[in-house]
């Protein structure tokens, strides 16, 4: 056994938490600046209501209606206490799937079933939550 041994062990642990933090850390110099951080976004739920204005327009659908569609689809998302409750309660197993995938992602892995796995989770727990006896109901 030589002197170097351990050294590189050390070397290679170093390498290895570099690689890891490298990975789990945000890429703040290729973030862009905050205007940009907020206008992308916008510009796509914009270009998103425009796209579907237009396909609404060329099946016959009358501009009027088209904004009174748009006003309720607000309305109804973030228009009330209990509008952004439900929303919030519907976007959750979304947000968790995109960071799943991202991490996914971040890690050099390509995972497009992020849907599927949802749903066995959730037929895995359905069937754990019926076969246990004794659970206290809720």
């Amino acid at each position: 056994m030589t002197g170097s041994q351990p050294d590189n062990a050390a070397s290679g642990q170093n390498a290895h938490n570099e690689k890891l933090r490298a990975l789990l850390a945000p890429d703040f110099e290729t973030g862009g600046n905050r205007r940009e951080i907020i206008l992308i976004p916008l510009a796509a739920v914009f270009m998103a209501l425009v796209i579907g204005a237009v396909i609404m327009m060329a099946t016959s659908v009358a501009p009027a209606t088209i904004l009174r569609s748009f006003v309720a689809m607000a309305d109804g998302s973030v228009g009330s206490i209990n509008a952004i409750s439900e929303t919030l309660t519907a976007s959750i197993p979304l947000v968790l799937a995109g960071l799943g995938i991202g991490l996914a992602f971040r890690a050099g892995l390509f995972n497009i079933g992020a849907e599927g796995q949802m749903v066995i989770g959730g037929l895995a727990a359905a069937i754990a939550s019926f076969s246990i006896t004794g659970l206290p109901m809720a």
